[in-house]
């Protein structure tokens, strides 16, 4: 390797140097938001979407990024977007069984809690009348 004369090597490739080449990389399918940023980006460097586009009156018609982004998507993206859509739907279904059966769970707990409490007074009040009962027996003995 042959370094010209107004450049400094600062580190050889080390592939170059031991003659031997870096096994290739592996290449990862891109996720929907990259998809979706390159979309965006392209539009913002190239500027508007249709820099000439004209509305009726002859004033030029601006859009907004979200609209020229809109435009920009491609099919893909759209077919990703969708299936994520029925994903979250999916999921929020789900969710929303779990929680009614917890909810109804909780319903029937809160009728037994307030079934035992009923009971409780009850109870409560039968020993009160018996308490009062052996009371005022106890009474009738001291006074013979």
């Amino acid at each position: 390797m042959q370094a010209e004369s107004d450049t400094i090597n600062v580190a050889s490739d080390s592939g170059e140097a031991s003659g031997t080449e870096r096994p290739p990389r592996r290449i990862r399918k891109p996720t929907t938001k990259v998809r979706l940023n390159e979309g965006n980006k392209e539009i913002t460097d190239n500027g508007s979407a249709e820099p000439s586009d004209l509305g009726g009156n002859g004033v030029r018609r601006t859009t907004t990024r979200g609209a020229s982004a809109a435009r920009g998507r491609t099919k893909a993206t759209e077919d990703d977007d969708r299936i994520l859509l029925l994903d979250m739907g999916k999921q929020m279904r789900e969710l929303h069984a779990s929680l009614q059966v917890v909810f109804n769970a909780w319903k029937k707990s809160e009728l037994r809690n307030k079934d035992i409490q009923a009971e409780l007074r009850q109870v409560t009040d039968e020993l009160r009348m018996a308490n009062e009962e052996l009371g005022s027996i106890k009474d009738e003995l001291r006074t013979r």
